[in-house]
């Protein structure tokens, strides 16, 4: 599988392959990158916050979804947190 999803009363965990597109539909999402891509593309989350952070768990970027369809920074193994 190139992404896989898992969904559970307004959350949502991902888990990115080979697509680095995650189409939020949740409230609270989590996207793993486990991708060769430095990047995962957010799309249908504009005004979320979000933060990623490395695969040590350290915080190295947050801020807002600012578009429809936003690329945003995520290390190979690191991980975005998305809130409405």
């Amino acid at each position: 599988y190139s992404l896989v999803c898992s969904e559970l009363e307004n959350k949502a965990v991902f888990t990115a392959y080979n697509n680095p597109v995650i189409s939020v539909k949740t409230d609270i999402a989590v996207a793993v990158n486990a991708t060769a891509k430095k990047y995962l593309i957010i799309k249908n989350a504009e005004n979320y916050s979000y933060k990623v952070v490395n695969c040590m768990g350290e915080e190295i970027l947050s801020g807002t979804i600012e578009s429809d369809l936003q690329e945003i920074r995520v290390p190979v193994a690191g991980m975005i947190v998305l809130e409405k």
